[in-house]
């Protein structure tokens, strides 16, 4: 990666490594200071025209804004390199810089490259699309949210034209440097200057997550050096543009979790739950809103009342599920409940101040299941369902109205059994998942860069299961998708790492006992993974991973229909299910206190199995339907009791 050319003592010469497309040819040579990338780094390198990139997210790669990438254009990815797979390509559907900043301005002098703000922000943000959806899938690279300091070690990637020799084949290396400035205007700078041209736009890696974005070479008298923009500089910009959205329980005000802090350190609430997102061991965040101080915790101890902070639990809350009625939040904050009436019309119970209810449906085809809501990961609220007619329908709200889309017509999918799940994968990728009509396989329709694909995930598994009940869906702790069903050899998993293949596995192998009811996989407060079921012997049945294998426990007896699992806002793992009498039973860990909610509130009793959700509100909601086919939610804050609401009645819905 060292630059070739002529040294001019003069206070401060400054070069971008950008390679017209037109100077590489076949040659190659070994770098300077330079070795093969390792498989970690090729996995999230993009080649793009003249420069190098990183993939982000499932959508997006970023790079440097003086490459000038172009709408179009046609960028190459990476499998085993050291150059570029040929065949595995997408195209730039859209470039996003920095207010104030123009490519070509900042190409010529590093000065030019300054945002509005007045910070150094040579960066673009690049919109992929391609036909073969897997190629976008892969894995993608964590970005940095504080800046280490000086004199810290990394790692700089770049497939440009290593000491000058050119590289048409995009061979990707590294070098190892370390950071010698602080990045207080939005760059930093690295001792040596090991980058040619073509590396611009490439990764400044520091303990596996981005750090930088590489500009080019400046000369300070006497030595070179690469200046990189700064991505924690950026982080907030980069994380709105590319439409992040926090996956762990809603936010709260004026909460404040304990336990061991990880780290603190300034930024906005959003970086603040991006950082715990990607820390393992991050269980809750507090966010000081005035002071923009964020802290991580794990072994989450505590919640208490905090005067201007704002907190959440990471897990406990990304199960997708299906029920008679279900609740979420939608993407313009607002807490939903949807149902099908006795008119066999879906109906939203929207809370905006107060409770009001209205009929969505519109000319959507009929209702023939339960119903999965969730907000898809481009902010777009959707409703799933199998229709009379066993198709999958989505009712998705755009443009201020809810319009239907039969995806199995679209993917040209098996038809449905049963009811459907939504949810979003570990790489951000909306999808639904249901049993096939003909086969009982398990189906995954997953809305790609370019539309809706279908994916029979029995055979790309290699089991061909059959599913016995519908599906229920997470990511789990440990960033695998992970799909729970119950088949013929009992409670049954489909799971696939970011980016690999989907494997099969039964957590109930080990005598267990045998499962009646759907599955449903959550996660505790502590990032265990869990199952919980209805046996035979109507027995709460709970299944944990633990050291990489499952074993299993009996929580309750008594149940009657599918029981669920979920964290509380107090931090206390909770399994909530119906019993015969059609009470609702809630158990309460580690204390294992069993409360009888209906009981306790003198709500009504269920004729449906609870859907439970997170309110945008701080409030716990627990919701059923009665035998008058009334919407019921009972309702509890972090440190209140449960109370109940006929939502029905306050909203005066026909039911």
């Amino acid at each position: 990666m060292k630059l070739e050319g002529i040294v001019l003592f003069t206070t401060l010469v400054t070069t971008a490594c950008v390679t017209p497309d037109d100077e590489v040819s076949v040659e190659s040579a070994a770098i300077e200071s330079g070795v093969a990338a390792s498989q970690f780094e090729l996995d999230r390198a993009v080649k793009i025209p003249g420069c190098t990139a990183t993939r982000i997210n499932a959508r997006f790669a970023i790079t440097a804004a003086h490459c000038q990438p172009s709408v179009g254009a046609t960028v190459n990815f990476y499998d085993t390199g050291p150059g570029f797979n040929a065949s595995m390509t997408a195209r730039i559907d859209q470039v996003i810089l920095r207010p104030g900043v123009s490519g070509a301005a900042c190409f010529n002098s590093d000065s030019n490259c300054l945002d509005s703000t007045g910070k150094f922000a040579d960066v673009a943000l690049l919109r992929l699309s391609t036909a073969d959806e897997p190629d976008l899938e892969g894995p993608h690279a964590t970005l940095a949210w504080v800046y280490p300091g000086d004199g810290v070690a990394g790692k700089k990637v770049g497939a440009g034209s290593h000491d000058g020799n050119v590289n048409s084949f995009g061979i990707l290396l590294q070098a190892t440097d370390e950071t010698s400035s602080d990045d207080g205007n939005g760059r930093l700078e690295t001792v040596d200057d090991d980058t040619d041209k073509g590396d611009s736009g490439g990764p400044f890696y520091v303990g596996g997550r981005v750090l930088g974005v590489l500009w080019g070479e400046a000369w300070v008298p006497f030595d070179w050096y690469n200046i990189y923009t700064s991505i924690p500089s950026h982080l907030d910009w980069i994380l709105t543009n590319i439409g992040y959205s926090w996956r762990g329980q809603p936010s709260q005000a004026n909460t404040l979790y304990s336990g061991t802090v990880l780290q603190t350190f300034f930024g906005t609430e959003r970086v603040c739950q991006y950082a715990c997102e990607k820390m393992a061991s991050c269980e809750a965040y507090a966010h000081n809103t005035a002071l923009q101080i964020c802290q991580l915790v794990s072994e989450a101890t505590g919640v208490s009342t905090g005067s201007g902070f704002r907190g959440a639990l990471k897990h406990g809350a990304r199960t997708g599920n299906s029920n008679d009625i279900v609740g979420y939040v939608r993407s313009d904050g607002r807490n939903a409940v949807v149902r099908t009436a006795t008119n066999g019309r879906i109906h939203e119970l929207l809370l905006d101040g107060a409770w009001g209810a209205s009929d969505i449906h519109g000319n959507a085809p009929g209702v023939s299941s339960r119903l999965t809501a969730y907000r898809r990961s481009d902010n777009i609220n959707a409703i799933v369902y199998r229709s009379t007619s066993n198709r999958i329908v989505e009712l998705a709200f755009t443009n201020g109205i809810w319009s239907p889309a039969d995806l199995t017509t679209v993917t040209g999918a098996e038809a449905a059994a049963g009811s459907p799940t939504a949810y979003i994968r570990t790489d951000g990728v909306s999808a639904v998942v249901y049993r096939g009509a003909t086969t009982g396989h398990i189906i995954e329709l997953r809305l790609g860069s370019r539309g809706w694909l279908a994916t029979d995930l029995s055979v790309a598994s290699g089991s061909n299961a059959v599913g016995l009940t519908d599906p229920t869906a997470t990511v789990r702790s440990d960033g695998l998708n992970s799909i729970v069903f119950r088949s013929i050899s009992g409670v049954s998993q489909l799971s696939q790492a970011n980016g690999g293949k989907w494997t099969f596995d039964i957590p109930s192998a080990g005598g267990a006992p045998v499962t009646a009811s759907r599955p449903f996989v959550y996660t505790h407060r502590d990032g265990t993974n869990a199952i919980v079921y209805r046996s035979t012997a109507n027995q709460v049945v709970e299944l944990t991973l633990e050291n990489g294998v499952w074993l299993s426990n009996v929580l309750a007896v008594g149940a009657a229909g599918d029981p669920i699992g979920y964290v509380h806002t107090d931090r206390t793992d909770r399994v909530a299910y119906r019993i015969s009498t059609g009470n609702l039973m809630e158990l309460k860990r580690p204390s294992s206190t069993l409360v009888n909610m209906t009981a306790t509130t003198g709500a009504s009793t269920s004729s449906t199995d609870p859907a439970v959700y997170h309110r945008n509100d701080g409030v716990n909601s627990v919701l059923f339907e009665t035998a008058a086919n009334h919407a019921i939610e009972l309702f509890s804050r972090t440190t209140t009791p449960w109370s109940d609401g006929d939502l029905t009645t306050l909203t005066g819905e026909l039911p």
